[in-house]
């Protein structure tokens, strides 16, 4: 008997599922992309060419979400993060990659969506010109505070990761961190503050 076109496909990954899967590339905001009987599957915190045991945490109507329970092949890309919050951190979301690797995905993804809206127009894509900073170059943060913690939220929650430094932040604002979290602390609010620093 055909099937009835207009039945829903089931799909094919539910939440909870373990499955194994290979990383091909990164996506905008530095998730893994990684592909399961034909469902997009992103993974934080994945590196690309990687082999992962992964756990399904959201699934979608064109794509799922998932977190890595182990790393079964490690990307040679892969390396330990100089901040030791970056693996909870919301503020970064490349640092476990080496800083070549990093141009070569920014590099792709800027190419493939130039690629993407100028399909008919011609151009020339240079390389990619590197900072001469890999960490002290943001001069524009927006930490959080909620007594007793002082930070950036954890990645994918509103639980504020506690930290008395931040790497890829300019020295002037990480100097001024203890003054401004005493300044909060002043306030006595029992309310979520967000707070703007900048040079």
């Amino acid at each position: 008997m055909p099937a009835n076109k207009n039945s829903r496909r089931e799909p094919s990954l539910l939440v909870g599922s373990k499955v194994t899967v290979t990383v091909e590339k990164l996506a905008v905001g530095g998730a893994g992309v990684a592909r399961h009987e034909g469902m997009v599957v992103f993974i934080p915190q994945a590196a690309p060419s990687e082999t992962l045991l992964v756990e399904i945490t959201e699934v979608k109507k064109n794509f799922s979400e998932a977190k890595i329970l182990q790393i079964v092949k490690p990307s040679p890309s892969r390396r330990t993060p100089p901040c030791s919050v970056a693996d909870v951190c919301g503020g970064c979301n490349w640092q476990h990659l080496t800083e070549q690797e990093q141009l070569l995905q920014k590099h792709t993804l800027v190419f493939d969506t130039l690629k993407k809206f100028l399909r008919d127009i011609p151009f020339e894509y240079l390389p990619i010109i590197p900072s001469p900073k890999s960490l002290r170059y943001r001069n524009r943060i927006q930490p959080k505070f909620k007594a007793p913690r002082f930070g950036f939220f954890e990645r994918g929650s509103h639980q504020i990761v506690n930290i008395s430094d931040c790497l890829i932040t300019e020295e002037k604002l990480t100097e001024k961190f203890s003054e401004v979290r005493l300044w909060a602390e002043k306030q006595n609010s029992k309310e979520l503050l967000k707070l703007e620093m900048y040079i």
